[in-house]
């Protein structure tokens, strides 16, 4: 009995020396990017027999145990593995920093609270997550660009590695050099192109490395394009500035393209642009060139843009031929190219003479015609008045101008304004411009009549209206609930002024017991609403 006791107590003596042996880890620090990579790896030595779920860990900088989940891979590691949306401490302002494990503790331990580990250990360098900037609009010459800037974020001097496509070899093709933690500067070697391929396109970084391991940059796309390379200047390089702030109309007899490289004789420039736009005579014809500027004609019953629905839009130009093949001017992938121009719809306008206008009793009047642009069109308007001078009625000051659509567009009198001096005579629009300068169809030469001017309709009462359009505004659920309408002679003479016997009549017509007449007088008739 007594051996069996002694036996036991042995066996159980081993029991706990094994369950409390202490857990080492090595001391080589993983580099791991802070918001990318998902699994740390820590070597060491006794893990024991769990599977990682019975270990926690104690992290400085401080990690949520919540954040992450732990799993042995064998008796000499575990890896760390981080959960979706979580991300390795880094604290502010620093663009690495040591992550150290200070405590081990085991759920299969004797005393589970026990700290297992022999001392605190570096575990990783937690590196920012470096960022490359897209600049599809920076140009390179395949070899005559001797240096290229890539912007971004978090790199790393001595540390930071690109992989390119077309590929490019650091000391072979170029030298780096990180300038700080926004700009690398390469310098293209002697002999070397920007382009391995020696084709002109787009130049784009499709990973980078800066020390935790190569990250794929935009890999939906297959890389990010850093500059466009195109051909040396000299013979076959051409450059097209972008010049978007040039307004033309459809049909506009000419345009004009700046940029650098063309040829000088100018049929031998060919262009090929981002809609079925053609040359040759087909659409345009190249009628000016010298190295910096191209001049194109419109051919009779073209047009730069054809769909007046899409306009305004830009007008883009892919590529240009100045005698040595085809060379793309901007992103050629995206077939981004240069913009050289905003294309506006050519403006029209209707006449309608038939019309009336009271010259100062008509509100509005509306505009029909076509290629209208909101906020940007204007109308030049005269009232002509019998053997007396034309009124140029001012915007904003006699009149307001509001565009509905591409063929509708409003254009209302301000209070206390008029259409002429006199009646008699007719109102005419003699300018229109929707955005691309004045049209050419409409001018004082070839005004627009939009109406006979007559004189003020008098009631047979001798009651008249002063619009009052302009300084009244009323809502569907209004917070002005009173509506002042003012005129002379609006009730009878001997009115006793009592609101109940006067009626007020709109169009459209207000519903019955929407609003009352609160007060009335031979110059003024107030509304209220019901529940006022």
């Amino acid at each position: 009995m007594r051996a069996a006791m002694t036996a036991r107590a042995a066996l159980l003596a081993l029991l706990c020396a094994a369950a409390t042996d202490a857990i080492s880890i090595a001391s080589n620090p993983t580099a791991v990017y802070s918001t990318v990579t998902s699994k740390l790896r820590i070597q060491g030595d006794g893990f024991g027999d769990g599977d990682g779920t019975n270990l926690h860990l104690t992290f400085v900088p401080a990690i949520k145990a919540t954040a992450y989940s732990v799993q042995v891979t064998g008796e000499k590691a575990i890896s760390v593995l981080l959960k979706s949306g979580k991300q390795w401490p880094l604290p502010a302002g620093l663009s690495e920093s040591t992550l150290y494990v200070t405590e081990v503790r085991s759920d299969m331990n004797a005393d589970p609270t026990a700290n297992l580990l022999d001392e605190p250990k570096a575990v990783a360098t937690v590196v920012a997550t470096p960022t490359v900037v897209k600049r599809d609009d920076r140009l390179l010459y395949m070899s005559a660009s001797l240096k290229l800037l890539v912007n971004g974020s978090h790199f790393r001097p001595k540390k930071t590695q690109f992989t390119f496509d077309p590929p490019l070899f650091a000391g072979v093709d170029y030298e780096m050099t990180v300038k700080n933690a926004e700009t690398a500067q390469l310098s293209l070697k002697t002999g070397r192109k920007w382009r391995s391929d020696g084709l002109p396109g787009p130049l784009k970084l499709k990973r980078i490395d800066t020390g935790a391991g190569p990250l794929r940059i935009d890999a939906k796309f297959g890389g990010v394009t850093v500059a466009e390379v195109q051909a040396n200047l000299g013979g076959h390089g051409v450059t097209v500035e972008t010049t978007s702030d040039k307004k033309y109309y459809q049909s506009a007899s000419e345009i004009k393209i700046i940029g650098h490289g063309f040829n000088e004789t100018a049929p031998a420039n060919a262009l090929r642009w981002g809609n079925k736009l053609q040359g040759r005579g087909t659409n345009y014809t190249v009628t000016k060139a010298s190295t910096n500027a191209l001049t194109l004609s419109l051919i009779a019953g073209s047009k730069w843009r054809p769909n007046a629905a899409n306009l305004p839009g830009p007008l883009t130009l892919l590529a240009v031929n100045a005698g040595a093949g085809l060379v793309p001017v901007g992103a050629t992938e995206a077939k981004k190219g240069r913009v050289v121009a905003t294309i506006y719809a050519d403006p029209s306008l209707r006449s309608d003479a038939s019309r009336t206008i009271y010259r100062t009793l008509t509100h509005e009047i509306w505009l029909l015609g076509g290629g209208f642009v909101r906020g940007s069109t204007t109308v030049a308007l005269v009232g002509e008045a019998p053997g007396g001078e034309p009124l140029k009625l001012r915007p904003y000051v006699d009149y307001l101008l509001s565009v509905f659509n591409a063929t509708h567009a409003r254009v209302a009198l301000r209070d206390g304004r008029a259409w002429a001096t006199t009646p008699g005579g007719t109102l005419k629009c003699v300018g229109l411009d929707t955005g691309a300068g004045p049209a050419p169809t409409v001018t004082e030469q070839m005004p627009r009549v939009l109406g006979k001017v007559a004189a003020d309709a008098t009631h047979e009462s001798g009651a008249m209206l002063t619009p009052t359009a302009s300084t009244q505004t009323l809502y569907e659920t209004p917070a002005l609930k009173r509506l002042k309408i003012t005129g002379t002679s609006l009730c009878a003479k001997g009115f006793n002024g009592d609101a109940s016997k006067v009626d007020v009549a709109f169009a459209p017509p207000l519903a019955a017991g929407v609003a009352r007449v609160a007060k009335a007088s031979s110059s003024e008739i107030t509304l209220a609403l019901e529940k006022d």
